[in-house]
């Protein structure tokens, strides 16, 4: 189950697609993230709305990180379910366009819940 959740939160960062075959450069979920947020952060190019969505998708993919390390704690079965689904909603509203890139980490965590379900009475 851990080498799922790491698996997951690696998806979460590195995926990537060639931008025009890759001679123009890569566009990351880090880079818009990260990179991007905190240039527009720093031009003042990003709206108070915006600002509030990202803060609150750091938040929550601190959370989805966290899994792999909560996996004994009481409100693990929770923190599965609404972590991921919460990134990915806040992900697509922040940048619906490269959200299709989250198709990776929502196969691995239903996988993920998969496993959780099935497993969790035989440990």
């Amino acid at each position: 189950m851990k080498i799922l959740l790491f698996l997951m939160i690696l998806l979460s960062i590195v995926i990537a697609v060639p931008v025009n075959g890759g001679d123009k450069g890569w566009f990351s979920l880090y880079e818009t993230e990260f990179t991007d947020a905190i240039y527009m952060i720093k031009t003042g190019g990003m709206e108070l709305s915006r600002f509030v969505i990202w803060i609150m998708l750091l938040i929550v993919h601190l959370s989805v990180i966290c899994l792999p390390f909560l996996t004994t704690r009481y409100f693990f079965k929770e923190l599965l379910i609404f972590s991921p689904l919460v990134f990915v909603i806040l992900y697509a509203i922040w940048y619906l366009i490269i959200a299709f890139l989250l198709i990776p980490f929502v196969i691995v965590w239903i996988v993920c819940l998969f496993v959780y379900f099935n497993t969790k009475g035989t440990e």
